[in-house]
């Protein structure tokens, strides 16, 4: 059932790739109709019309759809990597090789700072 359920996505995604494609497809042609095309400038208002019809259609075929999409793909990456890291559970970082790193870079700030004092005495 699973099977099905997976293949169901497949189809599906590939059904918004398809719109989306489709959307893209028809604002460059609205685009190329609105700035390239001299028989729309011939047409005057309705050339505009035709072009900006051809720009909305693509945006309701397009925006959506990239929007379900993007909600879809993310839903499906946590489901893996909720399944990974059920399967493969593996230890946090050791704390302590974080705490001596820290450890070890203030001394060295700690140093630094007496040595600047140091020098700044001996010149007075």
């Amino acid at each position: 059932m699973k099977v099905n359920l997976s293949m169901t996505q497949n189809t599906l995604l590939n059904m918004l790739k398809i719109s989306i494609t489709i959307g893209l497809c028809l604002i460059a042609l609205g685009i190329y109709l609105h700035f390239f095309s001299e028989k729309m400038h011939q047409l005057g208002a309705t050339g505009i019309i035709i072009s900006a019809t051809c720009i909305a259609i693509g945006l309701i075929f397009s925006l959506p759809t990239k929007i379900f999409l993007t909600i879809l793909l993310m839903k499906r990456e946590a489901d893996k990597k909720a399944a990974h890291t059920s399967g493969n559970k593996t230890p946090p970082p050791h704390k302590g090789d974080l705490e001596s790193g820290i450890e070890s870079s203030s001394k060295i700030s700690l140093h630094n700072n007496q040595q600047t004092k140091a020098s700044i005495h001996s010149r007075q």
